[in-house]
């Protein structure tokens, strides 16, 4: 045993199989070491905070977001990569109006560890900031509208908000709208609408808004028009009888359907029968809708019917007494405050009415517009749509009878200037 290990071979291959096994032990250990001591470089995309006065100014130019290059100890380096526990910021609070370079700052970064910024310098402008009181729109197209209708009226609440902004930017705006969303609309509707600001050329605005909705309010009904009644007689009247005249109390009626259809009717035709008729009266008239109308405003037309026999509540063809139609009678509105409300008629549209008067045939030829006054009293006046009754002063020995007795007036509150 103690000739072999003598042995000088035996000997050397296991001094280098020692030295092989010492190798392979020792290298992991040195790569472990060199892993947690070297150097690492990382690149983080940071957000840019700007400290500036936003109460007072408005801050353009800066971008939202800066490149960080981090090198340094890996030890150091990972952990920062992955808290981002730093911040890059511009600190513009002595600054003063106008454009300026400023350079990007580092807070919070380790003194062990090297970085560069990109960009590293960025220009800015600074302007006064203005607020302003400004009126609401609702915005919406007839295209968001089904085919056949169209917005009666529309409303936002409240009417007027507060914008703030650059001064440049707040001189520029031209519209200030709540656009209502939304596709084939058909009937009324209300929802909270977000404010926006535009230029004369339509260009969006970086402004804000105090509140940011509003309420809107639309009313949406099919297409609509006025046309003309023609009453046609049925019937034969009773043996004695005969049917002097038959005129609508209205002149018009509004007919509700597709457009095409709509304006294709030139005028209304209201049969009335007279078989029954034994005196002039009044006969309420059921209106026959032609194909396609959807509805009409009324159902009924009421017709003064004039016999040959005689009846005081009606107008006669008589040599003393007779009738005519006074057209376009403007309705007042009284007692309210023409500078706090604009006023609006809803209906009749426009505010005018259509008097049918009775009298003295001598008498009645000499009257015209100006010998009636037509009123609502608006004495209790709120905001929004009020309907009222009539009230018609007339000549002494004149009876009249309206195309309609009432009127609904929209009352909205003036902008204070």
């Amino acid at each position: 045993m103690n000739k072999i290990m003598d042995h000088p071979w035996l000997l050397r291959v296991t001094a280098l199989l020692l030295a092989i096994l010492l190798f392979f032990t020792v290298k992991p250990e040195q790569d472990d070491k060199k892993t947690i001591s070297g150097t690492k470089e990382e690149t983080i995309e940071m957000p840019l905070t700007v400290d500036y006065d936003s109460d007072n100014f408005v801050m353009t130019g800066a971008p939202e977001k800066v490149v960080v290059k981090i090198s340094g100890p890996v030890g150091i380096v990972l952990p920062v990569k992955n808290s981002k526990d730093f911040k890059v910021f511009l600190d513009l609070k002595d600054q003063t109006i106008g454009t300026h370079t400023v350079k990007v700052k580092v807070s919070g970064l380790s003194d062990k560890v090297d970085y560069t910024l990109e960009p590293s310098k960025v220009t800015i402008n600074i302007e006064e900031r203005i607020s302003k009181q400004v009126k609401v729109e609702p915005q919406i197209t007839q295209k968001q509208l089904t085919e056949g209708h169209y917005v009666i009226a529309s409303s936002a609440e409240p009417q007027t908000v507060t914008v703030k902004g650059a001064a440049n930017i707040i001189q520029k705006i031209a519209y200030v709208k709540a656009i209502v969303p939304g596709s084939n609309i058909s009937k009324a509707f209300e929802s909270d609408v977000a404010v926006k600001a535009f230029d004369a050329q339509w260009n969006a605005l970086d402004v804000e808004f105090a509140p940011k909705n509003v309420h809107v309010k639309v009313d949406v009904d099919e297409y609509n028009r006025q046309v003309p009644i023609k009453v046609k007689q049925t019937g034969k009247p009773a043996d004695g009888i005969k049917v002097i005249s038959a005129t609508p109390q209205k002149d018009k009626i509004t007919l509700y359907g597709p457009k095409a259809i709509v304006d294709a009717i030139k005028e209304l035709t209201i049969p009335v029968d007279v078989s029954d008729i034994k005196k002039s009266q009044v006969v309420s008239a059921p209106v026959v809708l032609p194909n396609g109308v959807s509805y009409a405003a009324d159902s009924k037309v009421d017709v003064n019917v004039v016999t040959n026999l005689d009846n005081e509540d009606l107008p006669t063809e008589t040599s003393d007494s007779t009738s005519k139609t006074i057209k376009n009678v403007p309705i007042n509105v009284l007692n309210y405050d023409p500078d706090a409300y604009n006023i609006q008629f809803e209906r009749p549209n426009p505010g005018v009415v259509n008097l049918t008067v009775t009298g003295d045939a001598d008498e009645l030829k000499k009257l015209t517009v100006s010998d009636f006054s037509v009123s609502v009293d608006a004495t209790d006046v709120s905001e929004g749509s009020q309907k009222y009754t009539l009230h018609i002063e007339t000549p002494t020995g004149i009876k009249v009878k309206p195309s309609v007795t009432e009127a609904t007036v929209n009352f909205t509150k003036k902008e204070n200037e």
